[in-house]
């Protein structure tokens, strides 16, 4: 691993050892300059492309890894039909102290085209983002003193908007409430609905979410009881201008898995209806996908003896019952991370799998389609860990996949961008059966009268204490 601020010599020595292993590296130097007048960036951003290599993959691939002098995720990641994407993630010491809000856009063919960085002076990491008319709203946690107060503020949630381009709309916290974490957000009719879990102050989290407008004015925050303690980790927009909200039940003595459930809201934050969807173990769901046909897709990750963990697929039409359940079973653990609709009724499923001989991770993707068939899978082995948080669908059957490796990078951790084009099923043993060999039953949860209105207050960041900082991308060099 090339050392933290090592500069250009460092990569011209590491050539010959990359050459060796078949991977051809072009380099993109990204002179960063900052929009709060504090002069320019030292650190550069480095865009690797990392073209066809000797790594295990099955498909054709056109992987970049996109470093700084620091560590760098990928979070969430947008497509157009066009095949132009943009990722959000998160960065920590590559372009200044602290860690910062990342976005990056692209034209089809995998060039970037713009990066900026959004943040305070302290720690402000990504937790997620949605597609809000032309831009995005990206969102996360922050324990910057943006009040100007003497002591730090404790962590919050934090929104910024964006344009299409990367620039910036507005900044809100979201104070008061006992919000902890929001995990996902949606639009809908225009306002952006994100959900995620409140503490109260306590340890028993409670199902969180919150809608605010397009200027960022907070529309309503409500908690909902549905039972037992719970967590929401997806959203997708409902009819109406509704919110059809996902998550899980936390079953006792197991961490951070239980009992999926789905919550329909009207526009009001009126629940509307529940269900709970029993699983034979533990389940971990992770992420949630609209389809063409009205349903959705609940993707995550189910708790089993053996081989500890692997992906499943719920099918749930829009009448809230199952049309279909999948757990996809490997020769070792499997984690599903993220979902989206990849057409024709199929949906691409992103996640991470692990090494069988050493404690590592291998980057996993697979398509599922309307029948719960596998119809393609790949496993992308690097000289490290990489794993895939962020899955989208660009041209037809074009597929790109997003996270992080430690494998080549100039840091802790690079961002992975790979383009996935499926060439079949995969060679090795992955097969898909039914959930507990049935049909799953949708038991309806009674929520609509334990619905709590929660204290929250969205709060403008004042100007200039939100730093901007715009990343100039020249045309790709390439270096042999």
């Amino acid at each position: 691993m090339i050392p933290r601020g090592c500069g250009a010599a460092c990569y011209v020595a590491r050539m010959p050892r990359l050459h060796r292993l078949g991977v051809a590296v072009a380099a993109l130097a990204l002179a960063a300059a900052c929009a709060t007048g504090r002069g320019p960036i030292e650190q550069t951003v480095r865009i690797w492309d990392l073209g066809s290599t000797e790594m295990e993959a099955i498909g054709s691939w056109r992987m970049q890894l996109v470093s700084g002098a620091g560590t760098d995720l990928a979070r969430k990641a947008f497509c157009r039909p066009d095949g132009a994407c943009v990722y959000l993630g998160s960065t920590r010491d590559s372009f200044g102290p602290g860690t910062d809000f990342l976005a990056l856009g692209e034209v089809p063919d995998q060039r970037f085209q713009w990066a900026r960085t959004y943040g305070g002076p302290d720690t402000d990491e990504l937790d997620g983002g949605a597609v809000v008319g032309d831009g995005f709203l990206l969102f996360g946690s922050s324990a910057s003193p943006f009040t100007g107060a003497a002591t730090a503020v404790g962590v919050r949630p934090l929104l910024v908007r964006i344009d299409g381009a990367g620039a910036p709309l507005w900044a809100r916290t979201l104070d008061g409430g006992g919000l902890e974490r929001l995990h996902d957000a949606t639009a809908a009719n225009g306002d952006m609905v994100l959900v995620g879990y409140a503490g109260f102050g306590g340890t028993v989290p409670s199902v969180a979410v919150v809608r605010v407008g397009p200027d960022g004015a907070l529309r309503w925050a409500q908690a909902y009881d549905l039972g037992e303690p719970g967590y929401a980790v997806g959203a997708v927009a409902g009819p109406d201008g509704g919110t059809i909200v996902a998550g899980y039940l936390r079953q006792p003595n197991v961490g951070f898995a239980g009992t999926p459930f789905l919550l329909g809201l009207d526009a009001t934050g009126r629940a509307v209806w529940a269900r709970r969807y029993e699983l034979e173990g533990p389940a971990q769901p992770r992420a949630l996908a609209a389809l063409a046909d009205g349903s959705v897709a609940l993707v995550g990750s189910l708790f089993g003896a053996r081989p500890a963990r692997s992906p499943f697929v719920l099918r749930i039409g829009a009448d809230r019952s199952v049309r279909l359940g999948r757990e996809m079973r490997g020769l070792e653990a499997i984690e599903a991370f993220a979902a989206a609709d990849a057409g024709q009724g199929s949906v691409i499923v992103g996640g991470r799998r692990r090494d069988p001989f050493r404690e590592r991770y291998w980057g996993f993707a697979m398509v599922v389609d309307d029948r719960g068939r596998i119809i393609a899978h790949a496993t992308l082995r690097t000289l490290g860990q990489a794993e895939f948080s962020a899955v989208a669908t660009g041209r037809t059957g074009e597929y790109r996949v997003a996270g992080f490796t430690d494998s080549l990078g100039a840091a802790g951790f690079d961002m992975l961008v790979a383009t996935w084009l499926p060439a079949g099923p995969a060679r090795d043993l992955l097969v898909a059966p039914r959930i507990a060999e049935r049909e799953l039953v949708a038991k309806p949860v009674d929520v609509a009268a334990r619905t709590q209105p929660l204290a929250v207050r969205a709060t403008e960041v004042p100007p200039g204490a939100l730093e901007v900082r715009t990343l100039t991308v020249p045309t790709a060099a390439a270096v042999r």
